[in-house]
């Protein structure tokens, strides 16, 4: 499962944040209270989660929930997405959809670029104490998988 991870064709900023989503060292709340004894809550802007940890951290925040949740709808032939099932698309379970034909991006291609977008998000409210608005964190997702799409065609013309 490892080698099929490290071998995947996906950025390393993606590979990074999922390493560390797997290995429970993303700077969560928890994570960050375990540390350096700050407090645990969830740092976004009107969330009021006390005990941000991993999951919340990537998925369960609202703005990056209904990130997730479009993204996933418009590529997949998947429809309806349950808290459980948006959980397991990190694991290294088979996935248990596909993508839909017009898009030319593979399943870990498409988490990646999902991965990069909530981590500008992650990024521009630690540096800048800006929260993003689920359309700010769509619209980072979907310029990855444009670029993506874009690099897979290219090389597919080879």
């Amino acid at each position: 499962q490892w080698r099929r991870f490290w071998r995947a064709k996906i950025p390393h900023r993606a590979r990074t944040m999922w390493w560390r989503f797997k290995r429970d060292w993303l700077p969560c709340g928890t994570l960050r209270h375990k540390i350096w004894k700050q407090e645990p809550h969830c740092s976004m802007a009107g969330c009021r989660e006390r005990h941000e940890d991993k999951t919340h951290h990537i998925f369960q925040c609202t703005p990056k929930y209904i990130a997730w949740h479009t993204i996933l709808k418009q590529h997949t032939s998947k429809t309806v997405w349950s808290d459980d099932d948006l959980h397991k698309v990190l694991s290294f379970q088979p996935p248990s959809f596909d993508i839909k034909p017009q898009f030319n991006i593979t399943i870990p291609q498409l988490l990646a670029c999902c991965l990069i977008g909530i981590s500008t998000a992650n990024t521009v409210l630690f540096l800048h104490q800006h929260t993003q608005s689920s359309s700010d964190i769509i619209h980072t997702i979907l310029q990855e998988i444009q670029k993506t799409i874009a690099q897979n065609n290219f090389l597919k013309a080879f």
